[in-house]
């Protein structure tokens, strides 16, 4: 029995007959059924849906509509067909009766008479039969798998919810359609078949590639079973589709990565390898590089610690052992390893726990860094020679290397942090710093290649500092120079500078200027007397007025906000705002307000008014002031911080032509060895196109003496300015420029550089302010120069020695004239990047002379171009003593005619751009030329390369003396023993223990011996 109402089955009793009807209406209600009644079909067919039978007890023979036909319109609607119908007749029970009801779809039939009991029976098993289909249906229908059913042709007869919104139809739009429609052809046809052959009844499973209804693509797993009947035949499918796109596209993914993991272990540029039982089991490609291997198979099967240099074979065990045990990674640490040839080198090693095939075993990272312990070494020492130079600097010059060790640390100014120059050098600035995490990273952004400055504080001391990677010529970050600049005593002032703006403020922010009450409405309630003269109305009418009255329209909303604001945040407010005095005169002012409380309850405001109409003027002109102050400090900052003169220069010309509004702004720098003013950083606003244009110095002569003199030239209208029309018409004209200033850039007394600042689109007025700031700009300008100028001699200096070094030692390594030669030529033009280096010795018996040659990579040989001295250039050298420089061998014109043609013949015919000849002269012997070549471009060799071949070329006199002297003794040596073996006299020489050390053939054959038989014998058992 049913009780509670809400599990109540709901019957509904369809009969004209009234007593019949209350009869089962009553029946029902006492058997715990919920019961409404209907007098003939077409009213049960409007309660049906609202009331919602689980059984429709209907009589046959009824008015309207009968039972026959309710039955035949329940089961024909799709929300009513789930509903069983039993049919009831007193008249029709006649088994044609019976049948014609089930035929209309009657669930089951009921004859008048019946017992109560068998009419209870059947009602309670079609209300279970609902219960349990309507349960099955909420299964299906709320599945997230798409469920259906088909015929063995692929027609579908069912399908539920899930399916229908996959597919964007309706069941009853997809019911009676072909699978193909759904799954596509192809996957259609192959279900079809495939369960058409299936000899037993277990699942089939399928995969489909389908779109749904907003066109996406999915991945659907399908599970197929077979229905049958009793005689085992076929009738039917029942197939379960689920969506499994994210487990495909997780598993393509999982294929993406692996493959990816493969590939990145297989190119990987470190080495990467697995041993497992102490064996290498498994190398990539670098591993084989690494250890000199022609293939994988050299090292695959042989122990690990073979390869390991016995001084860290324990070491290495013990790291093994480690992740093993421990099952945990181990931190990179230097050894020493060995390659298949025997050399040792220098690695990087981290072992992790690895399974490899089933197998436990260890992978490693093998990282060389031998080539960087070196770099190091060599970093070291140019910093020592370097150290001399910024010993005295009161900056504090630093230097890293890769791993954050330093390498440099000079300047005064570490004294102030309590170091000694050098004192730091060797520690690692993240062990030195571990408790300063900004410095920490600074050091990790410059090492990642980024180039900035910061401000840091150590203690009591601040420091402004640049950080500038070091990078190799592959653009490889291989340190970290900082430069920074003690700034305590800068922050000190401003902080006292700002704590004096605001005792000033706070002095001044309630002046007796415009002083006024107002109550929360803005009517005002009181006026000063300055605010009489300032507005211009009277107290007696400023009291009939509002705040909207006389404060200007747009900035009203302002004013009525700041009023509504101070409701709630009693704190003083400040704000300026425009008013419209009596005359119609507009007043700007700083307004500073309070509330006014009674009672602890505000009840007005109280404002102090400023006329801001003077300090506004005054602030414009401090801003332009500070504009220019910062802009000097950028200027200035970055010659302090950088070391990169171009860097500078940049700076320079943007800060400049930017302030001032220029259209143009070049740097232009004498280049006194190529005779040009070369334009080395040049600013352009948006559309103007850069001139970027070098001049020789001779057609600049007049303009640059009145520049030495007068140090600045403006002019307004450069097109109609008489002193500079030669210029103009020559040079300017091209360019457009119609206003031009020049400002004279001067290192110590000599203007060594010049800014050009010109206007293209109107003419300009350069103002006493504009010359100012160009001339402040141009001496700290002047000062980056004499700082540049100053590393590039120390770095050229550095590189000068090292070079010559590099020569010497290889003299004294070798008396090989041609070796000595050879390693010139490769150093040298390594050094200067020169495309080739020739040495032709001087052989006054052959006129022909020979070439020992260096060719820069992608660079054409003129090895096989024979040189001779009997031409017009080697007739020159013959009785030169100085280097021949030509920076453009195509158009030289210097010397005599026939000197000159030849220089530019031969440039044409080897494709000679620009060149250095350098006499070698021995002891006041002329011995041959060192040429310099540069094929690729026209180069202006500047007066440190030029020192540089010279002390190479000093060098190499030495060594070819050297060498021609060792083979001289080398060639009378072997005269004199010629000399001494052909004498027909017998000789014999003893040493001053009487024991003979040499004899010639002559003097063993009186004694009939061979000659090594009679050595180390005394005189007294030879001659005899």
């Amino acid at each position: 029995m049913i009780n509670t109402p809400s599990e109540k089955c709901r019957m509904l009793i369809v009969d004209d007959d009234q007593k019949v009807s209350q009869l089962l209406v009553d029946l029902l209600e006492q058997a715990g059924y919920e019961v409404m009644s209907a007098s003939n079909g077409e009213k049960a067919l409007e309660l049906i849906p609202s009331f919602q039978p689980e059984v429709v007890i209907s009589d046959v023979v009824m008015p309207v509509i009968d039972g026959i036909e309710l039955c035949r319109q329940i089961k024909r609607g799709p929300s009513t067909t789930h509903i069983p119908v039993l049919l009831i007749s007193g008249l029709r029970d006649t088994p044609a009766d019976s049948m014609e009801g089930l035929t209309a779809g009657a669930d089951d039939y009921l004859a008048i008479p019946f017992r109560n009991e068998e009419m209870l029976v059947k009602v309670a098993r079609l209300a279970e039969r609902c219960r349990v289909e309507k349960h099955y249906r909420d299964i299906v229908e709320q599945a997230a798998d798409i469920i259906y059913t088909r015929d063995m042709q692929g027609y579908i007869t069912s399908i539920n919810g899930a399916g229908a919104r996959f597919f964007g139809k309706s069941p009853a739009e997809i019911i009676g359609s072909h699978l193909s429609k759904l799954l596509g052809s192809e996957a259609a046809t192959r279900d079809i078949e495939e369960t058409r052959r299936a000899a037993n009844d277990s699942a089939l499973r399928s995969t489909y590639y389908v779109k749904d209804t907003e066109d996406n693509g999915k991945y659907l797993e399908g599970v197929i079973t077979i229905e049958r009947d009793r005689q085992m035949r076929p009738t039917g499918i029942r197939g379960v589709i689920r969506d499994i796109t994210d487990r495909k596209l997780a598993e393509e993914a999982l294929k993406e990565s692996e493959e990816r993991y493969r590939r990145l272990v297989e190119l990987s540029p470190e080495a990467i390898i697995v041993f497992s039982e102490g064996k290498l089991v498994y190398v990539n490609p670098a591993a084989e590089r690494l250890w000199g291997a022609t293939g994988a198979e050299e090292l695959i099967g042989t122990p690990i610690l073979d390869r390991v240099h016995p001084d860290y074979r324990e070491v290495v065990s013990d790291r093994i052992r480690q992740v093993q045990e421990q099952g945990s990674s181990t931190e990179l640490k230097e050894q020493k390893h060995i390659k298949l040839n025997g050399d040792v080198i220098d690695v990087e090693v981290a072992e992790m726990p690895f399974v490899f095939r089933g197998k436990t075993g260890v992978q490693a990272v093998v990282r060389d860094v031998t080539d960087r312990k070196r770099s190091r070494e060599a970093l070291r020492q140019t910093e020592e020679r370097l150290r001399t130079v910024v010993s005295s600097a009161s900056l504090i010059l630093s230097a890293l290397d890769p791993d954050g060790v330093i390498t440099l640390s000079e300047g005064e100014g570490l004294k102030a942090l309590g170091w000694k120059p050098g004192e730091l050098v060797g520690q690692s600035v993240f062990e030195l710093y571990r408790d300063n995490p900004e410095v920490i990273d600074n050091v990790r952004r410059a090492l990642a290649g980024e180039a900035f400055s910061s401000t840091i504080d150590l203690g009591d001391v601040a420091l402004e500092g640049r950080y500038s990677p070091l990078r190799d010529e592959g653009g490889n970050v291989v340190g970290v120079i900082g430069v920074a600049t003690d700034i305590t005593e800068n922050r000190k002032a401003q902080q006292a500078l700002q704590e004096n703006e605001h005792r000033y403020r706070e002095l001044f922010e309630n002046a007796n200027d415009i002083i006024y009450t107002h109550d929360l409405a803005g009517n005002f309630t009181s006026l000063n007397r300055s605010g009489e003269k300032i507005t211009g109305y009277t107290r007696e009418e400023a009291a009939q007025m509002n705040i909207g009255d006389v404060v200007a329209p747009e900035y009203l909303a302002v004013a009525r906000q700041m009023i509504a604001q101070k409701k709630d945040d009693k704190a003083p407010t400040i704000y300026e705002l425009e008013i419209i005095t009596k005359s119609r005169r507009r007043v700007r002012l700083e307004v500073s307000t309070r509330l006014i409380y009674q009672d602890g309850k505000a009840v007005g405001v109280q404002g102090v008014g400023r006329d801001l109409t003077d300090r506004k003027r005054s602030e414009e002109a401090l801003a332009q002031q500070s504009q220019r102050e910062a802009m000097s400090h950028r200027i200035s900052q970055a010659i302090r911080c950088s070391l990169d003169s171009s860097e500078i220069f940049r700076t320079a010309v943007q800060e400049l032509g930017s302030h001032l509004n220029a259209d143009r702004c070049s740097l232009f720098i004498k280049n006194q060895t190529g005779n040009r003013a070369t334009n080395v950083a040049e600013y352009h606003a948006a559309g103007i196109s850069p001139a970027g244009a070098n001049f020789d110095l001779q057609d600049l002569r007049a303009l640059i003496d009145s520049l030495n003199e007068k140090g600045v030239l403006c002019f307004n209208d450069a097109a109609h300015d008489l002193r500079i029309a030669d210029v103009y018409h020559r040079i300017l004209s091209k360019a457009e420029v119609r206003s031009i200033m020049y400002v004279a850039i001067r290192v110590g007394d000599e203007v060594t550089a010049a800014f050009a600042l010109s206007t293209t689109r109107q003419l300009r007025h350069w103002s006493e302010s504009d010359i100012a700031l160009a001339k402040a700009v141009a001496d700290q300008t002047g000062i980056a120069i004499r700082q540049a100028e100053l590393y590039q001699r120390a770095e050229a200096t550095s590189k000068r020695e090292l070079l010559v070094n590099r020569v010497t030692m290889a003299i004294r390594a070798s008396l090989s004239l041609a070796e000595v030669l050879s390693t010139t030529t490769r150093e040298l033009g390594i050094a200067l990047g020169a495309s080739r280096v020739h040495i032709h010795l001087y052989d006054p018996e052959n006129s022909i002379s020979p070439v020992n040659e260096y060719v820069a990579p992608g660079c054409e040989s003129i090895g096989s171009f024979h040189v001779s001295y009997d031409d017009p250039v080697g007739r020159n050298f013959l009785s030169r003593s100085k280097p021949l420089v030509i920076e453009d061998s195509l158009n030289y014109r210097e010397g005599t005619p026939e000197f000159s043609a030849a220089i530019r013949e031969h440039a044409q015919t080897v494709n000679l751009r620009s060149q250095i000849d350098y006499p070698l002269i021995i002891k006041g012997f002329f011995r041959g030329v060192l040429c310099i070549q540069q094929t690729d471009r026209v180069r202006c060799w500047s007066e440190d390369e030029l020192s540089l071949v010279d002390s190479v070329a000093e060098r190499l006199a030495i060594g070819i003396a050297q060498a021609e002297l060792f083979e001289m003794v080398a060639k009378g040596k072997s005269e004199w023993e010629t000399t001494f073996d052909a004498m027909s006299d017998g000789i014999f020489i003893f040493d001053r223990a009487g024991l003979l050390k040499r004899v010639n053939r002559a003097g063993a054959a009186m004694e009939a011996e061979h000659p090594r038989a009679l050595l180390g014998r005394r005189c007294c058992e030879i001659l005899r």
